[in-house]
């Protein structure tokens, strides 16, 4: 669900995949302004509904400047939840990606707004915002 997730907040961001969004992990050429879609702890299963699931992301922001992590962690958090009802009153579908697999997100809840979390061991300023999606396997 990670690649998914990744497609659709470049879908409401002006983040490419690859380049300056990054999916899973940062790879050692990733720009020094970009952002990284993470799968963190926590979360829940539902055993009556085993295709259902709250999935825990996070979203880490870093730039040069305070003010470029800063903004890139308010777009995301801007994109996919305060915009969430303009394209998603009841719900939607992910963008499919390799699998074929459809998943259908219900909601989307931010934890916390974004927070600076300091600077990386390159002196790189970062930012973090984590959500909740709660998907549906709409294959299973």
């Amino acid at each position: 669900m990670i690649k998914e997730v990744a497609r659709f907040i470049a879908s409401k961001t002006s983040f490419i995949i690859g380049s300056t969004l990054q999916t899973g992990h940062r790879t050692q050429d990733a720009p020094d302004r970009c952002v990284c879609v993470l799968e963190t702890a926590g979360g829940s299963v539902y055993p009556d509904a085993m295709d259902r699931v709250d999935l825990h992301i996070q979203v880490l922001a870093r730039g040069k400047t305070y003010f470029n992590a800063h903004d890139d962690a308010w777009e995301v958090y801007d994109g996919i939840f305060r915009n969430f009802k303009a394209y998603a009153a009841a719900g939607f579908t992910l963008p499919v990606v390799v699998t074929g697999v459809k998943y259908w997100v219900s909601t989307i809840t931010p934890l916390a707004c974004p927070q600076y979390i300091g600077q990386d061991e390159h002196g790189r300023y970062e930012f973090s915002v984590n959500f909740v999606f709660r998907i549906k396997d709409l294959d299973t």
